[in-house]
């Protein structure tokens, strides 16, 4: 399969504002809270936290929030906006993430650029586990599917066909107000672990055993290039 070419910033900056000033809706927020069970003292790892919008919107909950993203501007940005939350610059995940030190009760994904690609494949399959290597044992992880142009760029139900993979439920939320104006608006998809603790070695293990090759969904930049590649 062709890889699509790296985003500019000025691709990643549009990006960016479709996930979130477009996208974080009442309805959408309430999922994240509800789903996550998210309240005071909460611990919330957002994986390409942008301009920290997201984050921005969390705080007042209570919620202790840790923002990672790949560009330094943005992280910058972010700080600015919400000084109460803890972002750091650098590619997704972070090694520093020790579940022995830091469990968090929630993991959001707004943008990884392992999953700009076929997200069925075992790089991306990777990411995810290692960001799951930072949740307590019953935690829950998040993709919030931006749809076509978006900064996560997937269906739904790929992204779920992705989660399925691992050991835990899936769950799709259909928010009543994801679309406006014919738009694709953001929806969930969300992922509780099984209560099994497992080392990062365990998860390597566990994704070393995983099948690659799987198609992915029309909304691919892969397939976007491709357009003969299977459609999920």
């Amino acid at each position: 399969m062709t890889l699509p070419r790296p985003w500019n910033q000025s691709e990643r900056d549009a990006s960016r504002h479709t996930a979130t000033h477009s996208g974080f809706s009442r309805s959408l927020m309430r999922e994240l809270i509800l789903t996550g069970g998210l309240g005071p003292g909460s611990r919330v790892l957002i994986a390409g936290c942008g301009d920290g919008e997201l984050a921005e919107r969390l705080i007042p909950f209570g919620v202790q929030v840790t923002g990672i993203d790949e560009a330094d501007d943005s992280v910058e940005r972010a700080a600015n906006l919400v000084p109460e939350a803890d972002f750091q610059a650098g590619p997704v995940p972070r090694s520093q993430f020790d579940r022995v030190t830091t469990q968090f009760d929630s993991a959001i994904v707004l943008y990884a650029s392992q999953f700009r690609a076929s997200i069925q494949q075992p790089s991306a399959k990777r990411v995810t586990a290692s960001l799951l290597n930072c949740l307590r044992p019953d935690g829950v992880f998040h993709f919030v599917a931006t749809g076509p142009g978006g900064s996560l760029p997937h269906e739904p139900s790929c992204l779920a066909r992705h989660l399925n993979s691992f050991p835990g439920e899936v769950a799709v939320t259909a928010m009543a107000d994801h679309r406006r104006a014919g738009a694709f608006m953001p929806q969930l998809v969300n992922f509780r672990l099984d209560g099994q603790a497992r080392s990062a070695t365990e998860w390597d293990d566990f994704v070393s055993g995983l099948s690659s090759g799987e198609p992915c969904c029309r909304f691919c930049p892969g397939f976007l290039t491709n357009p003969s590649s299977e459609v999920a």
